[in-house]
């Protein structure tokens, strides 16, 4: 006989002999207490049944299942021990459930919670390690702990009825009581997960012989008689049978690895049967409550109450397991098709009967994609055998393929090429702009001689040209500064005034078609401002308002004003249009972040989310000032920010220094001594440099204490020559130099800077640096001489 059949035989027999023994007590056929005494004798035999394939399940396990498997190991022993003291209290020396003498206790309560204790950290340590994900715990647990609290309430609520006085043996009773609830909770959450047949079957004889033994202790209390104690000893030996049969089917099966007798929770069967017992227990507990309630059933009854919801709840979960199983074939049904669709001669043993809907809807969509894919497949051969017919037709092809892939890369490479020298000249144009403009802004302020209309003219020339050069060099700048990160907003200390600059200069560009005036006043304390922004997300918004003020306008001739000026701590940027404004209705609705739904209303309606979003993750605040055909006004306000150490809005100078300029254009050099001229002081002498290397050799040939009254103004780019104003710096150690560029927004200029300690003067701003004379300093002039200016 193979092992298979000895097994099921053995298993078959078992249950024979217990229902015979069933059959007995129910028509007492033969003692109660004879038939108690006989299955508790033979609970001893299948406990020894027990280890043995436990024992040779822990020897073949790894060593992570071994750690876990050893506690179920510990439960069996406690198991037998357990029953080798109940054998000998019951029927041994007395026969009676308990006695609360020390020997008794010692042999009954020790042996309980060796396995109780066991079997409840062998199913925490399954539960956590292998099955329920963190978040699940709370949820769980708080079901289990509702079931637990109706049970206690209707046992305790009853448990008068044993007729006895509050003892310690009834006390022992209900700590005995509220164990078994915490190791049912735990076995039965565990049964739920299972997906080991052998751990099913040890479970479920877990909490039948709990049971048994609620049955015993407990049911025959509420009769004062010991009559259902052989129904408790039936019950427990019903369950070691299982605990056998559960750990023969492991040991049968060969399957070591304790990960595999569990499934997630997150699977469709887990879920299934998890809540089909949740329903049932709870329906099962609201009948018994409400009986109880209303006095429908005899109170007494409710001692034996935890048996049955234990029975039950064995019943209910193996059926929902059995449902979740049948849930599950169309599932490995799907993806057995799936294997035999990629086998071309497969197609005929694709199983397509399926009793769910959705199914039979996915596999004729699986189906189809497989029958799309043959397709394609087939033509793809077909266009090759095409191919393969003219094999010199095809090299003749691929070889023109190949030549005209090669003409095309000598031509990308060729617009390569000339688009980085035009890339080199259009920098070199922008450069040379650049400086007249320079130029023509530190000049202009000073020229009193001119008169006042002649001026302005050239102030507006100035100002075109401004917007041309700025346009130009805005296609070639430098990547600007990375700032600080911030809940994912990238915010960078940014000079106002350069970057509305650049804003208005691109839509005068951009609207130049149109007959609109833009304005710009600008205090002139706000030149040197620094603001702390998200810089794109600011010129987008700044923009949006712009484009609204444009929309306003409606093509009509106008002007849009931009203002920028500081109060106290606070920059102030105002744009304000003579557009047709909007109603007080839509600026309140603006103002409250409540949704304009009808597109651009008034010429305002577009952009404001952005500019909301920007003034939020900016520390910005804004405000709309509008009247219906007169225009409207929008004020942003930010925090002012302490100017960057890096940047420098005054020159200090002593009435002995000497100042020398390093610039490759002789405009910049007029423009300092016009800049120069306005000092009261004949002893600040000043020295021009177009080239480099000569203002390299002319500051080495001073001694270091010469060095000491040499103030120096170098730009950056100095043009087709092999250093910048940084390596002058370097190469010369002039202490007082300050760098005078177009290029202060560039990281790696500033870092290079700071590292010479060295400060920065914006190019664009150097009309507004302030000039500062100290005259307490001695006018020896004692070095002018050995300056040779």
């Amino acid at each position: 006989m193979s092992k298979t059949n000895y097994f099921i035989y053995v298993t078959c027999t078992s249950l024979m002999i217990w229902g015979i023994l069933l059959a007995s007590r129910i028509f007492s056929w033969q003692e109660h207490y004879a038939i108690g005494k006989l299955a508790s004798q033979m609970e001893m035999v299948v406990n020894i049944f027990i280890l043995i394939p436990t024992f040779r399940i822990y020897k073949n396990m790894g060593r992570e299942s071994r750690a876990i498997f050893s506690l179920l190991l510990i439960t069996n022993i406690g198991l037998t021990l357990s029953d080798i003291a109940w054998y000998s209290i019951t029927y041994l020396n007395y026969p009676v459930l308990l006695d609360i003498r020390d020997i008794h206790l010692l042999l009954d309560v020790v042996p309980f919670y060796i396995w109780t204790i066991a079997i409840i950290i062998f199913l925490c340590k399954l539960l956590n390690k292998y099955i329920l994900h963190q978040k699940y715990w709370k949820k769980i647990l708080l079901i289990f702990m509702i079931i637990d609290i109706i049970t206690i309430s209707l046992f305790l609520s009853s448990i008068h009825y044993s007729g006895e006085a509050f003892s310690a043996v009834i006390a022992l009773k209900i700590i005995f009581f509220v164990t078994y609830l915490a190791v049912f909770d735990f076995v039965i959450l565990s049964m739920i997960y299972a997906d080991s047949r052998g751990l099913i079957l040890f479970l479920s004889g877990i909490v039948i012989l709990i049971s048994g033994d609620f049955f015993a202790m407990y049911s025959s209390f509420s009769f004062k008689v010991s009559n259902f104690l052989s129904y408790g000893e039936l019950l427990f030996l019903l369950g070691l049978q299982f605990n056998c049969f559960g750990a023969f089917v492991i040991y049968k099966d060969g399957d070591y690895e304790i990960k595999n007798w569990v499934r997630k929770d997150t699977t469709i069967k887990s879920k299934l049967t998890f809540w089909c017992f949740s329903g049932g227990i709870a329906s099962f507990l609201l009948f018994f409550t409400l009986a109880y309630v209303f006095n429908i059933i005899d109170q007494k009854v409710f001692l034996g109450l935890p048996p049955f919801i234990m029975l039950y709840s064995v019943v209910v979960v193996t059926f929902s397991l059995y449902v979740g199983k049948h849930f599950e074939i169309p599932f490995k049904q799907l993806t057995n098709n799936i294997k035999l669709q990629t086998i071309a001669s497969a197609n005929g043993l694709i199983d397509d009967r399926f009793v769910i809907e959705e199914f039979i809807f996915l596999q004729k969509f699986i189906t189809d994609a497989f029958v799309y894919k043959e397709e394609k497949e087939a033509e793809k051969i077909k266009l090759e055998r095409q191919y393969a017919q003219s094999e010199h037709e095809r090299a003749k092809a691929i070889q023109a393929l190949l030549k005209e892939e090669k003409l095309k890369n000598e031509a990308l490479y060729a617009t390569t090429v000339e688009q980085a020298r035009f890339r080199e000249v259009a920098a070199q144009v922008a450069h040379d702009i650049a400086s007249p403009i320079f130029a023509l802004r530190v000049i202009l302020p000073s020229c009193d001689v001119l008169p006042e209309n002649t001026r302005s003219v050239l102030n507006k020339f100035s100002i075109r040209i401004i917007d041309i050069a700025q346009n130009f060099l805005s296609q070639f700048k430098q990547t600007p500064e990375a700032g600080v990160t911030i809940n994912g907003i990238t915010r960078t200390q940014s000079l106002v005034y350069s970057e509305l600059t650049e804003i208005i200069t691109e839509k005068k560009y951009e609207y130049n078609t149109r007959p609109i005036k833009f304005v710009s006043e600008i205090n002139p304390n706000s030149y040197f401002t620094f603001i702390n922004v998200d810089v794109d997300a600011f010129k987008r918004m700044i923009s949006n308002i712009i484009n609204n003020s444009v929309d306003a306008l409606e093509d009509k001739e106008g002007s849009i004003t931009i203002k920028l000026a500081t109060i106290d701590d606070k920059v102030q940027i105002i744009i304000e249009d003579n557009g047709k404004g909007m109603s007080k209705e839509v600026a309140d609705k603006i103002m409250n972040n409540v949704t304009v739904t009808s597109g651009k209303i008034d010429g305002h309606g577009i952009g404001f989310s952005q500019i909301r979003d920007t003034l939020a993750s900016n520390e910005g605040v804004f405000n709309i000032e509008s009247e219906l055909g007169r225009g409207t006004k929008v004020t942003l306000t930010f925090p002012k920010i302490e100017t960057p150490a890096w940047i420098t809005d005054k020159i200090e100078l002593k009435p002995d220094d000497l100042v020398v300029i390093v610039d490759d254009e002789p405009y910049v050099h007029e423009a300092w001594e016009c800049q120069f001229r306005t000092l009261s002081s004949p002893y600040v002498r000043r020295k021009h440099f177009e080239q480099g290397s000569e203002a390299i050799s002319f500051l080495n040939q001073l001694t270091e204490e010469e060095k000491k009254n040499v103030l120096l103004l170098t730009d950056y780019e100095l043009l087709k020559q092999k250093l910048n104003g940084l390596d002058i710096i370097n190469k010369t150690k002039i202490e007082r130099a300050i760098l005078v560029t177009s290029h202060h927004n560039s990281q790696k200029i500033r870092e290079r800077a700071a590292n010479l300690e060295v400060k920065i003067l914006p190019k664009e701003l150097a009309f507004a640096v302030i000039l500062k004379l100290d005259h307490k300093v001695n006018q020896g002039g004692h070095l002018l001489s050995k300056f040779h200016v």
